[in-house]
C-alpha cells in the first residue's frame, strides 16, 4: 500500500500511459466480443421486472432468444416489437425469448413500455451487468440466437429494416420449419437496400480512422466534417471530429459537436462520454464524474470511461480509486483478463 500522494503520482502517471496505450490498441466491436458462432450461450438466473424467477433451463431442448436492450431508445424499442412479432408466428413451435437491460432504476419504463407493445416474453434486470460482461455486449440492441443445444446460432447487431425477417428465418430454421438452402434464400432476400448517404460517411469515418492511426490530425478532421456534410444525422462523426476538437484543446467546438447529438439522441451513452471528458478538460470534476458514471451504466466504452473517471479521481487526489479505475479500464480493454474484481471495485 502506497502511504502518501507523491509516490502514487510517479506510479499514476507511467499507469496512465499504459492505459491510454491499451486504449489505443484496442479494437471496436460490434458484435459482442466474448463469444462466437457455436459456442453455447450460458445460463441465466435472474429476476423478471415483476420480482418472478428466471431460470434458462426452462427453456433447454428448443430455440431462444436473448435481447440486450436500453430504455428510450428508438431501435431498442422497434427491436423489441418486432421479435415479439417474430415469436408470435412460431406460434405452433416451441420458441422462447427474453429481453435483458441493466438499466436497474428504468424497470417503471420498462412495465409502461411493455404494456404498450404486448411484449409477452420476460425482461429482466441484468444485475451488475454479468451478463453484459460474460457476453461483451457493446452494440444496443443486441439480439443472440441460440439453437435446442444453447448454442449461438446467430447474433444480430442493433436495428434495421430486416430486422424481424432476419429473427424469424433463423428461428424458422432452427425449429426445423425450413432447410439451410431456404434459410440462405430469405436472409439474402430481407437484406435492405442500403442508403448511399450513410454509406459514405461510414466509408469516410473509416479514412479518418486511417489517417489518425498514422498521425495525420487536420486530414482526419476534414474526413469527418465532409462524413457530417454527407450524412447529417451519422452520430459517430459528429462524436469522433468532437474528440478530435478536445484533443487540441478547441472545447467549445467540441461540445457544439455533442450538443448536436444530444439534441437529437438525448440518451447517448457515448455522447455522455465525450461529454464528460470535456467537462474533465474544464476542470468541472462534479459533472465529469456525474456524466461519465451515467455513460458507464449502458457501457459504450467502458475503457475509455473509466480510465477518465480515473482521471477524475487523480485530479482530486484520490489516488488509490484512481488505480481501481486505471486498472478497470485496462481490464475491460483486454477481454481475456478477469473483468470482475476490477469492475466491481470500480462500480463501488
Amino acid at each position: 500500500m502506497i502511504a502518501n500522494a507523491h509516490p502514487i503520482r510517479r506510479l499514476s502517471r507511467p499507469l496512465t500511459t499504459i492505459v491510454v496505450a491499451t486504449l489505443s490498441a484496442a479494437p471496436a466491436f460490434a458484435m459482442p466480443r466474448n463469444i462466437k458462432l457455436g459456442d453455447p450461450l450460458g445460463s441465466l438466473k435472474a429476476t423478471d421486472i415483476d420480482g418472478r424467477p428466471i431460470d434458462s433451463g426452462a427453456w433447454s431442448g428448443a430455440p431462444v432468444v436473448w435481447i440486450f436492450i436500453s430504455a428510450e431508445q428508438a431501435s431498442s424499442e422497434r427491436a423489441l416489437k418486432d421479435l415479439q412479432a417474430a415469436v408470435d408466428e412460431l406460434s405452433g413451435s416451441k420458441v422462447s425469448a427474453v429481453a435483458l437491460t441493466s438499466d436497474a432504476v428504468r424497470v417503471p419504463y420498462f412495465r409502461e413500455q411493455r404494456s404498450r407493445l404486448a411484449l409477452r416474453f420476460p425482461l429482466v434486470v441484468d444485475t451488475d451487468r454479468q451478463q453484459y460482461g460474460r457476453l461483451g455486449v457493446i452494440v444496443l440492441p443486441t439480439t443472440l440466437i441460440a439453437d435446442k443445444d444453447g448454442k449461438l446460432a446467430a447474433a444480430i447487431s442493433g436495428h434495421d429494416l430486416s430486422y424481424r425477417q432476419t429473427v424469424l428465418a433463423h428461428l424458422l430454421h432452427l425449429a426445423g420449419r425450413i432447410n439451410a438452402d431456404e434459410l440462405n434464400r430469405r436472409l439474402t432476400s430481407t437484406q435492405p437496400a442500403r442508403d448511399p448517404a450513410r454509406d459514405r460517411a461510414e466509408r469516410l469515418c473509416r479514412s479518418a480512422d486511417v489517417m489518425l492511426r498514422r498521425g495525420l490530425r487536420r486530414e482526419a478532421a476534414t474526413e469527418l466534417q465532409r462524413a457530417i456534410e454527407a450524412d447529417a444525422g451519422y452520430a459517430p462523426a459528429y462524436l469522433q471530429l468532437a474528440r478530435l476538437k478536445a484533443g487540441e484543446d478547441d472545447l467549445e467546438a467540441a461540445e457544439k459537436l455533442i450538443d448536436d447529438v444530444r439534441q437529437r439522441e438525448p440518451g447517448n451513452r457515448q455522447a455522455m462520454l465525450e461529454l464528460g471528458m470535456i467537462r474533465f478538460h474544464q476542470k468541472r470534476l462534479d459533472d465529469a464524474e456525474k456524466l461519465l458514471k451515467e455513460s458507464l451504466v449502458l457501457n459504450p466504452d467502458p475503457a475509455r470511461t473509466q480510465y477518465w473517471l480515473g482521471r477524475v479521481c487523480e485530479a482530486r487526489g484520490q489516488n488509490d480509486a484512481a488505480v481501481v479505475h486505471y486498472r478497470a479500464a485496462a481490464e475491460a480493454a483486454l477481454p481475456d483478463l478477469s473483468l470482475g474484481p476490477a469492475r466491481r471495485a470500480a462500480a463501488q
